[in-house]
């Protein structure tokens, strides 16, 4: 499975609202900022697909889950 899938997974898993607060969202919210900060983390996410407005598209649906999930994405 490419990081896009894995990360995008672990995304919706959490956007879902099946965990319950507490250490499960703990745990799943941590997956999701190392995958975050990884140093080439774009890159890497869009790294399968060869259209730059497909990339682009990829990293908005990112950014949108990611909103949706509670992640603050300013800091």
């Amino acid at each position: 499975m490419s990081f896009r899938e894995r990360a995008t997974r672990r995304v919706t898993f959490c956007a879902s609202g099946v965990l319950t607060v507490g250490r499960a969202t703990t745990i799943a919210r941590d997956t999701i900022v190392s995958y975050l900060r990884r140093k080439d983390v774009i890159a890497e996410f869009t790294g399968d697909i060869p259209e730059a407005a497909d990339k682009e598209k990829a990293i908005k649906e990112l950014y949108g889950l990611l909103a949706k999930t509670g992640f603050d994405l300013k800091s």
